[in-house]
C-alpha cells in the first residue's frame, strides 16, 4: 500500500488526523522549499492524500473524520486550531469547486462553525503571532481575514461572511424578495455583500432605509461612493455597492470598465 496511505490509517486508528493535518512527526510530509516560513497545517496535502485515499478505497469513515476533525480543532480553548480550521475548510472548499474533491463534505455547516468561532475568539486570535502570523500585527485574526478575501478574489468562494446571523438573514430576505434569487446564486450574492465589512454595513443600511449613507460620511473607493456610481451608471443601489466591492478587489479593471462601458450619462 502506498506509504502515505498507511499514514493516513495510522493517524485515523490513533485519532491523530489534527497531527496528520499539521504534517507533524511520524506524519511528515518534508519540507516545502516554496514555503520557508513554517507552517501550523498543511491543509493541501493533506487533503491531496485524503481524496486520493477515498477515491481508491470508497471509505466512508474517512468523510466523517475530516469533519470531526474541524470540529476538535474549533474547540481548543487556546483558539490555535481555528486558523487550521479555517484552512482545511479552504482547501476543501477549493477542491470543491474544481472539481478535484472525491467526496463532498457539509461545507455550509463547517463554514457556520468557522465563522462563529472567529468572532467568539477574536482577541485570542489577535494575541497569537507565531508561525504565518509571526510578523502580523493583527495576528491570526488578521491573516484569516486576510486570507478570506484572497480565496474570494481567487476562487470566489467566501469561508467568513462578515456579516451577524440576523444581518445574513435580513440579506437573504431582501435579495430573494428583490431579485428573485435563490440557491447557490442567493448565496453567491450574499458572498459578495458581507466580503467587506465597510460595504456590507452600508449595503444594510440601504436595506433597511430604502436611502444611501449621507455623502459626508458615506464610503468612499477610488472616489466612488455608491450614490455616486447609481446616479452616474445604469447600476441599481445594491449593484452599486457589489460595485464598490470590485474597485477595491480590482480598482484598474473596475475603474476602465467605468470609462468604457457602465456610464449612462
Amino acid at each position: 500500500m502506498n506509504q502515505k496511505y498507511i499514514s493516513l490509517e495510522l493517524a485515523i486508528a490513533n485519532d491523530d488526523l489534527d497531527l496528520f493535518f499539521q504534517g507533524s512527526g511520524i506524519y511528515s510530509f518534508g519540507d516545502n522549499i516554496f514555503y520557508p516560513v513554517r507552517r501550523s497545517v498543511m491543509a493541501d496535502e493533506a487533503m491531496n492524500i485524503i481524496y486520493s485515499y477515498y477515491g481508491e478505497t470508497l471509505n466512508q469513515s474517512i468523510v466523517e473524520k475530516v469533519e470531526k476533525c474541524i470540529y476538535e480543532l474549533l474547540s481548543y480553548r487556546t483558539g490555535k486550531g481555528i486558523y487550521k480550521a479555517f484552512e482545511i475548510l479552504a482547501s476543501i472548499m477549493k477542491s470543491e469547486k474544481e472539481g478535484k474533491a472525491t467526496f463532498v463534505c457539509n461545507t455550509p455547516k463547517l463554514r457556520m462553525a468557522i465563522e462563529e468561532s472567529v468572532a467568539n475568539n477574536t482577541e485570542k486570535l489577535k494575541n497569537i503571532r507565531e508561525n504565518e502570523s509571526a510578523s502580523i500585527s493583527g495576528g491570526m485574526y488578521e491573516l484569516i481575514h486576510t486570507e478570506n478575501i484572497y480565496y474570494y478574489k481567487k476562487y470566489g468562494f467566501l469561508i467568513i461572511r462578515n456579516a451577524s446571523k440576523e444581518e445574513i438573514e435580513n440579506i437573504r430576505k431582501y435579495m430573494s424578495r428583490e431579485f428573485s434569487l435563490k440557491d447557490e446564486r442567493l448565496e453567491r450574492a450574499i458572498d459578495k455583500i458581507t466580503c467587506y465589512r465597510d460595504i456590507c454595513e452600508e449595503s444594510l443600511y440601504w436595506i433597511n432605509n430604502q436611502c444611501f449613507v449621507d455623502d459626508s460620511r458615506c464610503l468612499k473607493i477610488e472616489g466612488f461612493s455608491a450614490k455616486k456610481l447609481y446616479k452616474t451608471t445604469y447600476l441599481q443601489p445594491i449593484g452599486a455597492y457589489n460595485y464598490l466591492v470590485y474597485l477595491r478587489n480590482n480598482p484598474q479593471a473596475a475603474l476602465e470598465n467605468l470609462k468604457s462601458g457602465l456610464p449612462r450619462k
